[in-house]
């Protein structure tokens, strides 16, 4: 890892991660569950730099997927969801992002569940070639 933007973009993977494959059927919530996922895929990820270096064509390839996706989140999303996003990508329960943003926790499940819709849909286009 050179620097503090590498681990972003492996937290931003760990979290598309999370959305792809969340059961809002299991008995966990999504915030714990992405949390999970987030952690897992920068400890890989440190541990994957450790014991070798990326292809430049994969660095470029990941850099380019990141600058798309967050140039998504910001046409897309409303500010209420990019503050929401923000917090769940800081780690934030949504309990303690309800009391940061000051709307109740249902509120903060809906919206997230809006992220993970827009999300889902960012996907989709973007592996399909339609982004």
């Amino acid at each position: 890892m050179d620097n503090k933007n590498d681990l972003t973009q492996e937290g931003l993977i760990g979290l598309i991660k999370a959305i792809k494959s969340y059961n809002s059927f299991d008995n966990t919530s999504f915030n714990t569950f992405s949390n999970i996922c987030i952690r897992k895929e920068i400890i890989i990820s440190v541990k994957k730099t450790l014991s070798k270096h990326s292809s430049p064509e994969e660095i470029l390839l990941s850099k380019e997927f990141l600058k798309d996706f967050l140039k998504n989140i910001k046409i897309n999303f409303s500010d209420l969801e990019k503050k929401v996003f923000l917090n769940i990508c800081k780690g934030y329960t949504d309990i303690k992002i309800s009391t940061i943003l000051k709307i109740t926790s249902k509120e903060i499940d809906n919206i997230i569940q809006k992220i993970r819709k827009k999300i889902l849909k960012y996907l989709q286009d973007y592996t399909s070639g339609g982004k």
